[in-house]
């Protein structure tokens, strides 16, 4: 379960709306809302999710799971760059995946090519 999927489960955001026309709220003291069906967006909500179950887990101590209120909630310190610098970071974190996207494909690519060779050779045609 990605932290974001966690985030929502635990009640901390909110995905609402129909499929295209999306958005997401982030519960804090404002309930700030965005469009998540931006690419972008799903990006910033999957970092944001990340930071506060760090802190989460920097704050709990004891037992098997933390138990995290929503005064705790409110006291979690996020810190958010200025857009251009969060736009480069989603802008690399999207090209990033695509790159590994592009690898996985070509070693699977690979691994075919190279099972095919391996039992060709081993039934000898």
């Amino acid at each position: 379960m990605s932290y974001l999927e966690q985030a929502i489960k635990d009640g901390y955001a909110h995905i609402t709306g129909a499929e295209g026309k999306r958005q997401i709220t982030y519960v804090s003291s404002d309930n700030h809302k965005e469009r998540y069906d931006d690419p972008e967006e799903k990006v910033r909500a999957e970092v944001w999710a990340e930071l506060i179950y760090q802190q989460f887990l920097q704050r709990s101590s004891g037992g098997n799971y933390p138990a995290i209120t929503q005064d705790e909630m409110k006291k979690v310190v996020i810190p958010i760059p200025d857009r251009e610098i969060q736009d480069r970071i989603v802008k690399e974190a999207v090209c990033r995946k695509n790159t590994a996207r592009q690898l996985k494909h070509e070693a699977e690519t690979e691994w075919s090519a190279a099972k095919e060779r391996f039992e060709r050779e081993l039934m000898g045609n």
